[in-house]
């Protein structure tokens, strides 16, 4: 107790002494404090979503009204009736044969529509890869960092483009964000489209430029 009567009265002491010497650093130390003291005690967190029906002035009758009237959207929307449901047959090159037609479809439902991951090459180049680097859920170099493999395929992407460098990235919202940041700066002006993507709008903030947006599709508004 007698440890606490001394600190406090060395701290007042402080203070007096800073009143004179330096105001300054007194009136800021001083603001910091009651910032701190509002924020703990006094400060209440407004709620800026104001529900449609303010249910605390309904009665439990009210209520269940409300719950047996209401009728949610279905989550899965749905499909048309079909006279017979198609069956793939097989899957060669990415393209489907369906079961007792004569249809050749597409695959649009998928990344591998070109049917490169069906091509044996490819096949044995994967479990070339399984066995030098094992398996795992994901490869990029944000994980796991730089290996041989992201060093080789920017090399041959160089060669193929015949540029000097590459640079391999994760995935597309890295490379949108990352580019437009790299290449725009601070007292550059971009024009934007309002319903550019978010990694884009990432990548306009990141770059400190001055951004003017343009209604969607609509240069001239």
């Amino acid at each position: 107790m007698e440890f606490l009567t001394n600190l406090f009265e060395n701290y007042s002491k402080l203070w007096f002494q800073l009143v004179f010497e330096n105001p300054g650093h007194f009136f800021v130390e001083a603001s910091l404090i009651f910032f701190v003291i509002y924020i703990l005690i006094f400060k209440k967190t407004l709620n800026t979503r104001t529900p449609a029906i303010d249910i605390t002035h309904l009665t439990k009758k009210e209520v269940e009204e409300l719950l047996n009237e209401w009728k949610p959207e279905p989550l899965v929307i749905k499909l048309p009736e079909v006279d017979e449901v198609p069956v793939v047959e097989k899957y060669e090159n990415g393209k489907l044969f369906l079961l007792n037609s004569k249809k050749i479809l597409l695959d649009m439902v998928s990344f591998d529509f070109l049917g490169l991951g069906q091509m044996q090459n490819v096949k044995n180049s994967a479990i070339k890869a399984l066995e030098k680097y094992g398996c795992g859920s994901c490869g990029p170099r944000g994980f796991y960092g730089t290996i041989d493999a992201h060093l080789n395929l920017e090399k041959d992407a160089a060669e193929f483009m015949g540029t000097e460098a590459a640079i391999v990235y994760s995935d597309s919202a890295a490379a949108t964000t990352s580019c437009i940041a790299a290449f725009s700066k601070k007292g550059d002006l971009i024009l934007a489209d309002m319903g550019v993507y978010e990694s884009v709008q990432s990548g306009l903030v990141l770059s400190r430029s001055t951004v003017r947006y343009f209604k969607h599709n609509d240069m001239n508004h």
